[in-house]
């Protein structure tokens, strides 16, 4: 009974190391945009062979909003390999999404490295895009101003005063519209240009 007690209590205590080493590796700061992009080339650099960077385009004010993928064949679409698509800081003053996906992509890359058994066979097996920033315009607004003045709106939306988590097409009514007058229900056309509008991926 005795032994059992111990080998219960040294169980807790190398569980607790494993966790303070973990958290000790994480980087805990706010990334400016310069910063952000940083982080995102960091990683890249150190895992070149299972990340690509692209972008999808730039914000109002010119930054562009970078994209990091994870796969075994980056850039390459694999014919029903699973994608996954993370978006973060649509409201430029909600900053936890952001830095959680950089935490993401920093383990994914760390874990991979360490020939970790799970993290290497959901790279393998699947196509994983971060996008840490739809609103890096909003989120540096909401950072010049700092927490402490703050406002609960200040920089929430982008700089042309646009909620973007409320912005998405409302495919619904095309649908509806389009079966009750002949049309196509099952895309939006898009663009003929809609490749230079988002630059090279």
């Amino acid at each position: 009974m005795k032994a059992e007690r111990m080998a219960k209590a040294l169980w807790s205590l190398v569980n607790v190391l494993i966790l303070a080493e973990a958290a000790l590796s994480v980087n805990f700061f706010h990334h400016r945009y310069e910063d952000l992009v940083q982080a995102l080339y960091s990683v890249h650099n150190e895992c070149p062979q299972i990340t690509r960077i692209y972008n999808i385009g730039q914000s109002t004010q010119g930054r562009l909003l970078y994209v990091l993928e994870f796969s075994d064949n980056p850039g390459i679409h694999e014919l029903l390999e699973p994608e996954f698509k993370y978006v973060g800081n649509m409201h430029g003053n909600e900053v936890l999404g952001r830095e959680l996906l950089i935490q993401l992509a920093e383990f994914l890359c760390e874990e991979y490295r360490r020939r970790n058994e799970r993290i290497t066979t959901l790279i393998h097996n699947t196509r994983i895009h971060i996008l840490p920033s739809m609103n890096p315009d909003g989120y540096e607004v909401a950072a010049e101003q700092g927490p402490d003045s703050n406002g609960y709106l200040t920089g929430r939306n982008n700089i042309n005063d646009v909620d973007l988590n409320r912005n998405f097409p409302d495919l619904n009514i095309l649908m509806y519209y389009n079966e009750k007058h002949g049309g196509s229900n099952h895309h939006m056309p898009l663009p003929d240009n809609w490749r230079h509008q988002i630059g090279r991926a």
